[in-house]
Parts: C-alpha cells; structure tokens; sequence
C-alpha cells in the first residue's frame, strides 16, 4: 500500500498543480483589463466597473492585475512476499526458521496501516502560467485482508493537505502574490493476486472530495487588494500494474509496469474581493492517463530481531493525456467581457526516483521510512518523505 499512497500522492500533486495554474498568464490578463477598461470609461459609463476602472487608472502605473490564482503491490502483499522470501532463503542456507529474521513468521490474514507522507517541491513560472511553491501532508489510514494465498484486498482512507504559494510580480514585490490550499478526502478500494511468488498484479479505485480555498493579489493603479473564492471538486482514480520480482539470495530484483488515469472536476467559481477586478471561472475538467515502467532492488539483511530491507527504485513515467486546456473566465462585475487564458502543454516524460528501508519483525510487524524525488520535468522538481507501520492480526 505504500508505493500506491505515494504514487496517489504525486498523481493528486500534478493534478492540483495543473488546476493551480489554469488561470494564470499574467500579460493577457493585464492587457484584457486595460482594453476592457479603455473601453467602458471612453464611453463614459457610469456604473460600479466603471468607478473601479478609474481607481485602478489613477494610480502610478496601469499595470498587472497579479497572478491569477485560482499503484503498486499492496503492503499487505509486500509483506506476505518478503516473509516467504525471507524464509525461503533461510532453507536454503541451513537455517532454522524457528529464529532470527523469520522468528514467528504466522502470516495473520488481516492487516492494519498508518502512513505518513510530506510533499516538497516548486514550478517554474512559463510564458503561460505563474511559478509557484508547493507543499503537501498526508495521512493514510487502512486495512487489508488475506483471503487465501493468492487473493488480497483492502481499502484505505486518505486525507491530503496542499499548499500553493504563487511566485511575486513585478507589481507584488513587497506581498504575496496570492495561494491556493486544498482539501483532498479520499477512499481508495484494491485488489491484488499472486500469480505465482515471483509475479503479482493489482489494481486500484479511488474516490475524492476537494474543497479549494484560493487568494489573488490584485494591484494595479490605487487598487491593492486580495481577490478570494472558496468551491470544490471531485476526483476519481484507477490503476492496475504488472509486478514480477526475481531473488538472489538476499537481494530481490523487481520490475514493475503499471497504468494510472486520474480525472479531476472543479466545480465553476467566482472570486469576491479584489477591488472589484473579480473573475468567474467556469468548470474545469483535468484528465490525465499515464505508464510507469521500473525497476527496484532490495536487499535482506538479517537481525537477530528481525530483517531490515533496504532499497532503491527509478521509475519512467509517460503521460498521454492531459493536453493544454483552455479556461473560460468572466468579470463578475461585467459577464459580458469573456477571457480565455491557456494552460502549459504537459511534460510527457520524466522520472520517479527513490530510496527507502523496511523492517520486517517477528509478532507481524512493519515499519518503513521513504524518500522519493521526481526528476527530469520541464516545470516540476518535487521530493516526497513518508513513514509508515502496519500489524498483522
């Protein structure tokens, strides 16, 4: 379950990241406010825009309005597959199961996780879209269930805090330039079957809530304020990999390929605020389908309390969907006067690298520390560390 929560994780970061920077393209939206505005104070209109035209004129500079703000194997299975590894390579050498590493190897069919995660990272700003830091936290609680040697299944509950802060513009040197922080309640249901020892697929459903809390500074002429929107989303997930793992000795030699598609729903919006420079959005669709293909190397090494795995991974990812999108928008004050701003094609490869180590210990315990790095993006450098235990009933 672990490798699926942090590939959860970056699927869910991407995707939000993508939403993040659907509205930005700070020169368009600049040049749309000040066509707009010549042209509602040239006719001499008197109305509530009009009088925000003016202040946002009268200033030192008619300038920019600001950024736009707006799995794998299963622990359960890894588990199960270790232990039998572990135990079979003691055989092998001579020795005794009943100590060591596979000291009371009962395999309890039923199995209990916690995971921790910590997402880190930044986009480059593009001639489209705002640069921006990001930060992420998840909590992942769930429960699987061994139904024979062969057939697994559980599901999880996932909870993802995200935070968004956009790169400063030239008009927001001395503030921010505006965020996004988001929600993400999600129920994630998986399926796994070993084939044979050496060889197991899974698959995965995923379902989320998002609620989005976004800030747009707004500075131009007199005007210096905060545009702000509250509105939510759906997301939904699936995904099924291919895992065959080859032993020599104490060290496991693994491959994985896997397929993940993720769609993602924002809900249209309209920001309050802002000195009356306010924005509606329509409803947004994200939709992104990709591959992986890895490798992985662990090796086991034995406690007189138990066996420690350490190992390594790289991964190549390809996306195939998620095209660059365009996003309707409006002035709320005038719906009249539309604008299309143009999201960054995607990035259709790049690489998911890792470190880590598990400890498999008698009474059907684990624990596990992690360290993920996301590598090669033409816009993305993201690192991701996570903790984790889990019980064996």
């Amino acid at each position: 379950m672990k490798n699926l929560i942090l590939s959860l994780t970056a699927i869910i970061a991407l995707a939000l990241a993508e939403t993040t920077l659907a509205q930005s393209n700070n020169d368009k939206v600049e040049q749309f406010i000040q066509d707009t505005c010549e042209e509602i104070i040239g006719s001499e209109i008197q109305n509530d825009l009009a009088q925000v035209c003016r202040e946002a004129r009268d200033g030192p500079v008619f300038g920019n309005a600001g950024s736009v703000g707006a799995s794998e194997t299963t622990s359960n299975v890894a588990a199960y597959l270790k232990r039998r590894a572990i135990e079979k390579r003691e055989k092998e050498e001579g020795e005794q199961t009943g100590g060591g590493a596979s000291a009371d190897a009962q395999l309890g069919r039923l199995g209990i996780f916690a995971n921790l995660a910590y997402l880190d990272g930044k986009r480059d700003t593009t001639e489209l879209e705002n640069g921006f830091d990001i930060s992420q936290f998840g909590l992942t609680l769930g429960s699987d269930y061994r139904y024979n040697n062969q057939l697994f299944a559980g599901a999880a509950i996932g909870y993802f805090q995200t935070e968004n802060t956009f790169n400063q513009t030239q008009n927001t040197l001395d503030s921010d330039a505006g965020n996004l922080d988001s929600d993400n309640l999600s129920l994630t249901v998986f399926s796994n079957y070993i084939i044979q020892d050496n060889l197991s697929v899974d698959g995965y459903l995923s379902f989320g809530n998002l609620s989005y809390d976004s800030t747009r500074r707004v500075a131009t002429g007199t005007i210096n304020e905060n545009a702000t929107a509250s509105y939510d989303g759906q997301q939904f997930a699936l995904g099924a990999a291919g895992n065959y793992a080859h032993y020599v000795k104490s060290w496991t030699l693994s491959g994985i390929a896997k397929l993940d598609y993720i769609s993602t729903d924002i809900d249209a919006y309209s920001e309050t605020g802002g000195g009356g420079l306010n924005f509606s959005y329509e409803k947004q669709t994200i939709d992104s389908f990709t591959s992986k293909l890895g490798v992985q190397a662990s090796y086991a090494w034995s406690q007189s309390w138990g066996v420690i795995l350490p190992q390594g991974r790289l991964h190549y990812i390809h996306e195939f969907s998620n095209d660059s999108r365009a996003v309707e928008s409006a002035l709320v004050l005038a719906p009249q006067y539309t604008l299309t701003l143009n999201t960054d094609k995607p990035d259709r490869d790049y690489f998911i690298g890792g470190i880590g180590a598990s400890a498999v210990m008698p009474g059907g315990m684990q624990a596990f520390i992690d360290f993920e790095f996301l590598r090669g993006h033409s816009y993305l450098s993201t690192w991701t560390a996570a903790a984790g235990l889990r019980w064996e009933i």
